[in-house]
């Protein structure tokens, strides 16, 4: 029976809204706890603006983090995070569960002189994918890559 080469994978993984929650969440409980605290008024105002200003940057971030990931049977798996798609190794440390995924990879970085191998990580909740993505996601990396 001849085989079918399988479509080729292509998602695009938008900004977590549970992510989101959960660092509001945390920001709001320290900064609960900033004014909490027995320290004087000076501390206590280095301390809110600190936890503001890092749950501030954390947010802009997090808005600005969008991902498109490949995959196919020919060039294997491929990311980017602009427009570029840049081959990877999916590495073994890789965690798949039913509402996370926390993706290693190395991809390949070219300085003046030679080839490097950059290690990177990703997590991908599952409410940056619609259902049918997230486990096909799912499936594609638990055969290609995860043992």
């Amino acid at each position: 029976m001849p085989q079918h080469p399988e479509p080729a994978l292509l998602l695009r993984i938008k900004p977590s809204q549970q992510l989101k929650a959960l660092v509001l969440l945390i920001h709001a409980l320290a900064l609960g706890a900033s004014l909490a605290n027995d320290l004087s008024l000076v501390f206590k105002s280095i301390l809110i603006i600190g936890t503001c200003l890092q749950g501030w940057i954390t947010l802009k971030h997090s808005k600005n983090n969008q991902l498109t990931i490949k995959y196919t049977d020919t060039i294997g798996w491929q990311i980017s995070k602009d427009h570029d798609l840049a081959a990877i190794e999916i590495l073994n440390s890789t965690v798949v569960t039913p509402f996370a995924i926390f993706l290693h990879y190395k991809k390949s970085c070219l300085l003046s002189i030679k080839t490097t191998q950059e290690k990177h990580s990703h997590l991908i909740l599952n409410d940056t994918l619609s259902d049918e993505d997230f486990r096909r996601l799912i499936v594609k990396l638990k055969i290609t890559h995860i043992k």
